[in-house]
């Protein structure tokens, strides 16, 4: 079971240095059994888990360019917070690793789509979060809230969009490039 520490308290392997500089950098630090592991929100559905990166499976939210992307990610971290655990799903299309996230036993994927800030993207089988969606737009809860939201995969699909400079996010002492990463 993982857990996210909300101290400066000495984790296995890990200077105070260490921890107080991730900190400030907005890691968030699970602790394993037996040893240490990073959690970072990169957006709404992207994570590094382990210093690897990962999708959350089965859903698409927001690109942090888009409006609603902001929003989104800042949702994803509080729902982090808590015991979290995760199942590792396979693989996408473009290589990415898709992960599975609960916290207190409640699936972070599906409340995403819950909430309103993600959509579900299953489209050739019978999906697990269609009703979830149904509900939030019935409910405009999240992007469902205002006008007709655009999906992120029409988002990075526009012309308009394909010329805007790349996002991208330093942390940790990494730069990654948010847009070309969730493809």
């Amino acid at each position: 079971m993982l857990r996210i520490l909300t101290s400066f308290s000495v984790t296995s392997g890990l200077s105070r240095a260490r921890i107080g500089a991730t900190l400030f950098s907005a890691l968030l630090f699970v602790s394993a059994t037996g040893h240490s592991a990073s959690l970072q929100v990169i957006d709404g559905d992207q994570v590094l888990l382990n210093g690897e990166p990962a999708r959350l499976a089965d859903i698409d939210a927001p690109e942090l360019c888009q409006p609603g992307g902001q929003a989104a990610r800042r949702v994803l971290r509080k729902m982090l917070r808590g015991d979290v655990t995760y199942e590792w799903e396979g693989v996408d299309a473009g290589g990415n690793r898709l992960v599975r996230l609960y916290v207190d036993g409640r699936e972070v994927n599906q409340n995403m789509v819950q909430l309103g800030w993600a959509w579900d993207t299953v489209r050739e089988r019978p999906s697990r979060y269609a009703f979830a969606q149904a509900v939030a737009r019935l409910e405009h809860q999240g992007l469902w809230a205002g006008d007709q939201p655009l999906p992120p995969w029409e988002w990075r699909d526009n012309a308009e969009n394909a010329e805007r400079p790349l996002c991208s996010l330093s942390a940790g002492g990494r730069t990654i490039n948010l847009e070309t990463a969730a493809r």
